[in-house]
């Protein structure tokens, strides 16, 4: 079910079911344009029902895959809405050869968004995008706040130090090649001037975020 968070924002929350019983909490985020037509951020399976719902909004132009392993419902989501542009990160198009995209840049603004790419993580190559109206950050992987889930997920989540808490995963660390590079793309974003952060998987925050997130990824 859509939630609006914001104005011109909302997101839709939908269980991912993985491989070894893990079932994590993820979501999509929908931005609405100056021109009053949709953004959708990392697509998760949205039903009929979900569809008609999104499309009383305005209609979805883009559709954003925003990392390397942020893709699994891209492709029915391009079916959803065939008319949309489709932008993902660079590399994923060995992910999703049957997608035509445009890769996303490694900084500047789409449709209104900021985006900055997190460099040093190569497998991820995730972006991170700012919606400046609304002081609000979205991220998928860098940052987790899950703090409900079921057992088996809990104690993966707990195992990579990302469990009860906005955090970092050890996953996302293991992956990241140039810490250098990875701590220089952190400091770019928090000069953005947010107050709300939404993950991909676990609770928004809504205030203080900008800190949260600096202690977080200290």
């Amino acid at each position: 079910m859509l939630q609006r968070t914001a104005e011109d924002l909302w997101i839709f929350d939908q269980d991912l079911r993985l491989a070894g019983g893990l079932v994590f909490p993820s979501r999509s985020v929908l931005f609405r344009t100056k021109s009053g037509s949709l953004v959708m951020h990392s697509p998760v399976a949205f039903d009929d029902a979900a569809k008609a719902e999104i499309d009383a909004l305005g209609e979805v132009t883009t559709l954003i895959a925003p990392s390397n392993v942020h893709y699994l419902y891209l492709a029915s989501a391009t079916k959803h809405w065939p008319h949309a542009k489709v932008y993902g990160s660079a590399g994923l198009e060995k992910k999703v050869p049957d997608v035509r995209f445009e890769p996303l840049s490694a900084e500047g603004t789409l449709d209104g968004l900021a985006m900055r790419r997190i460099e040093g993580a190569p497998y991820m190559n995730e972006q991170v995008f700012f919606h400046e109206p609304s002081r609000t950050v979205v991220v998928t992987d860098l940052l987790f706040n899950v703090h409900r889930c079921a057992f088996t997920t809990q104690m993966f989540l707990r195992l990579a130090s990302a469990y009860g808490g906005l955090a970092q995963s050890r996953v996302f660390r293991f992956f990241t090649k140039d810490r250098a590079a990875a701590r220089k793309s952190f400091d770019a974003m928090l000069e953005w001037n947010f107050d709300r952060l939404i993950p991909s998987h676990g609770d928004m925050v809504d205030a203080d975020a900008r800190d949260r997130a600096r202690a977080a990824l200290s």
